[in-house]
């Protein structure tokens, strides 16, 4: 069996316009991330490493790897949403998520300060006035790492 021009015209036609739509339905799918990417600037934590600070001046250097202290990023942008580290986030930070005020915020800072890092995100749920309710609300926009 012969195809004609014309038929195979609107076949060529028709597997190009399904294409298109499948790479249309798959753009706009809600696909999650599923790790996170910490942003380091490897000039600073080379002239840290070398000993100098940031205008380049020689400081004392410093005698072991585990001295060595890099700026850490509070706040991760993961599928066009925040993350807040609540780790290292501060203040202002912690006050943006919903459903923390100041005084949870506070409460969640003195935590940091008795029992240190967060090990998991879990763990925010032992701070006093965060219970499951609330904490579900704030699961995807909360890390540890």
């Amino acid at each position: 069996m012969h195809m004609r021009n014309i038929e195979k015209i609107v076949l060529v036609t028709t597997i190009v316009l399904i294409a298109i739509l499948i790479g249309y339905w798959l753009g706009t799918k809600n696909v999650e991330a599923e790790f996170v990417v910490h942003v380091a600037k490897p000039s600073i934590a080379s002239d840290l490493m070398r000993g100098n600070d940031e205008e380049g001046a020689e400081t004392s250097g410093t005698d072991s790897d585990s001295d060595l202290i890099l700026p850490t990023e509070s706040v991760i942008i993961l599928d066009e949403h925040k993350v807040i580290n609540i780790n290292t986030a501060d203040f202002d930070m912690l006050v943006q998520l919903p459903g923390i005020g100041d005084s949870l915020a506070t409460r969640i800072i003195e935590y940091r300060e008795v029992y240190g890092n967060f090990k998991d995100i879990y763990e925010l749920m032992n701070v006093s006035g965060i219970g499951e309710k609330k904490f579900d609300a704030l699961i995807e926009m909360i890390t540890v790492n």
